[in-house]
């Protein structure tokens, strides 16, 4: 069993903001990214797929973390912003 295995499983919570979670995991805790700093789409997707995630549920997450502008779309990768390095930081029961 991975550190990802259990995100976006917790109580009340929808697919979607579920999957949003687990990229901003990644973004912080996989790469240390920091408020700010980019993540190309081959890194985010790579680490994605290793922990056996769908193509589905990437794209849903994507779109809930731009909605929540947790994440900034740049040519092929991902900014995160301030807001989005705060949601990564806070625990969700």
């Amino acid at each position: 069993m991975n550190q990802y295995t259990n995100q976006g499983r917790q109580k009340g919570m929808q697919p979607a903001e579920g999957s949003a979670r687990l990229l901003l995991d990644i973004f912080v805790h996989h790469f240390q990214r920091l408020a700010g700093e980019a993540l190309s789409v081959k890194q985010l997707s790579g680490v994605w797929y290793a922990q056996q995630k769908s193509q589905q549920d990437l794209l849903q997450g994507i779109a809930y973390a731009k909605t929540q502008q947790w994440i900034d779309p740049l040519h092929e990768a991902f900014r995160l912003t301030k807001a989005g390095y705060f949601a990564a930081s806070v625990k969700h029961h």
